[in-house]
């Protein structure tokens, strides 16, 4: 579980939108009233509009909340070339399948 969080952020990191989207579960909660194209879409935009970005994960908690899913708190480091910010963060992952998916990302 904590390959997909590693391999959410390198593939955020190298601006890989298809990797990145992968990460996502096909029901993620969405924030706001979007519809996952429109989110897909803003997504897409800041992983591709900045020159460089570096995201950095320091973990914090992993947590069984039910089944199958794992509560990840962490804090994270995000730097481009247009913009910097620490957040600490909350990921909701699920198994699916074979693989993890997240299927909630908050900033807390």
């Amino acid at each position: 579980m904590q390959a997909l969080v590693d391999l959410w952020a390198a593939a955020w990191s190298e601006k890989n939108v298809v990797q990145y989207l992968a990460c996502y579960s096909v029901d993620v909660s969405m924030p706001g009233k979007q519809s996952r194209p429109q989110w897909e879409a803003l997504r897409r935009s800041r992983l591709t509009r900045p020159r460089t970005i570096e995201v950095k994960v320091v973990y914090e908690k992993l947590e069984v909340t039910e089944p199958n899913v794992i509560q990840v708190i962490f804090d994270q480091t995000y730097r481009s070339n247009l913009y910097r910010d620490r957040t600490r963060k909350q990921l909701l992952v699920r198994k699916e399948r074979e693989d993890w998916r997240i299927m909630l990302e908050r900033s807390l």
